[in-house]
């Protein structure tokens, strides 16, 4: 009897030490995580002079858009009404083929501080983005630039107080995460998964480590960078073929041995990124794998990662031999439900969003999965109508 026992009390055993090692690196690995997202610092608490007090350096707002025609109105004016006394807007018109054009014109046409430059042709060797990027600094006059995209809105104190804090820190480099407009629970879910992956990736609780230059964070709507700062980098020049280019400038800025810091940006910068769950799938398809710098191995490493955390306590929990040998799988299933729901919280969405996390895991995990195999499978990638070959986006990447 006793032999017969010693099986499913062998097999018990084991379940429970792999629990327990899964409880153990989850926390390893989710604490500092969890803190930063507990503890995080936020724009909104930033105290700055008002906008009569000075002197305010100038700052110049680039602004990239191809196909832009129903969010760069709204862009674009948000910028107009900021308080920010001493400003200027550069709208540059990348190739498109709708109204994102005439959009532009007539917010120039009412703000003679907003600026339009036209890319007619794309160069060879230059992404879209990074060529237009380029265009903008070209007329920009500002000490500041301020790098953000056609579909972003902006509160009006939100480039006064930004400034206010990169001038008080003596920062080279300042990045705000958006608040993403509230949408659908399965795309809130999703959007929210990328955010934690992403603060997983770059550690941005260490940006202003200057020993971690592992540790830094660009983002796409709010990239604000010194002038003198951004000409010592060498300008969207070493980025004319990053796809990432925003967290690649912020990479850069770091390794030059330069200040950065990041901040949440709720509630004065907001923006949608996606549409839907499969919107976020998709969006991916273009960045995951150029996130990854183009390394089949790492993309398989964080996919499985995603997967085990996802499915790994669930199994536990509902497989393990004992009683006793499921308790770290479900205390493990619970921590990730409610980190995952703090981390919603954080971003403006509801706890309740916690509950998807293995399906947003998964979905996250099969996005990953899916840039990389499409973009090996088509040897490069198409954006903004032009069609890039994985080799020369290799060679470009910083």
């Amino acid at each position: 009897m006793f032999v017969a026992m010693c099986g499913p009390m062998v097999a018990a055993v084991c379940t429970l030490f792999v629990g327990v090692f899964l409880s153990v690196v989850l926390i390893a690995r989710s604490w500092p995580l969890f803190v930063a997202i507990r503890h995080g610092r936020y724009l909104a608490d930033v105290r700055c002079p008002s906008p009569e007090e000075g002197p305010w350096p100038a700052v110049t707002v680039i602004v990239p858009a191809r196909d832009e025609e129903s969010m760069i109105s709204r862009c674009l004016e948000s910028l107009s009404r900021q308080d920010y006394p001493n400003l200027e807007i550069v709208a540059v018109n990348d190739r498109s083929t709708d109204g994102t054009g005439d959009k532009m014109d007539a917010v120039a046409a009412s703000d003679d501080r907003v600026q339009v430059v036209r890319v007619n042709e794309l160069p060879s060797g230059w992404l879209g983005k990074s060529y237009a990027n380029k265009l903008g600094f070209e007329r920009a006059a500002g000490d500041w630039l301020l790098f953000t995209d056609g579909d972003v809105l902006f509160r009006e104190d939100c480039i006064r107080r930004a400034v206010s804090h990169a001038e008080a820190e003596r920062l080279d480099h300042l990045a705000l995460f958006p608040e993403l407009s509230k949408a659908g629970f399965w795309e809130s879910a999703a959007s929210c998964c990328f955010g934690v992956l992403y603060m997983a990736a770059t550690r941005p609780w260490h940006a202003r480590n200057p020993l971690r230059p592992d540790a830094f964070a660009g983002v796409g709507a709010f990239n604000l960078v010194r002038r003198s700062a951004y000409e010592a980098i060498g300008t969207h020049d070493r980025l004319r073929m990053e796809i990432v280019d925003d967290l690649k400038l912020a990479k850069l800025i770091k390794r030059a041995g330069l200040s950065t810091d990041i901040l949440g940006g709720r509630p004065h910068v907001c923006v949608r990124w996606q549409v839907g769950l499969r919107g976020v799938v998709r969006g991916l398809e273009k960045n995951g794998f150029a996130g990854a710098d183009f390394n089949v191995g790492r993309v398989i490493r964080v996919a499985s990662m995603l997967a085990v955390l996802a499915l790994g306590p669930i199994a536990g929990a509902l497989f393990a031999p004992t009683w006793w040998s499921r308790l770290p799988f479900v205390l493990c299933m619970c921590a990730e439900v409610a980190g995952f729901g703090l981390a919603a919280r954080s971003q403006g969405h509801r706890m309740t969003v916690g509950l998807v996390f293995p399906v947003a895991g998964l979905a996250m995990a099969w996005a990953l999965l899916r840039s990389a195999f499409l973009t090996l499978r088509r040897g490069g990638v198409s954006w903004r109508d032009t069609f890039y070959s994985l080799d020369e986006l290799r060679r470009g990447l910083v």
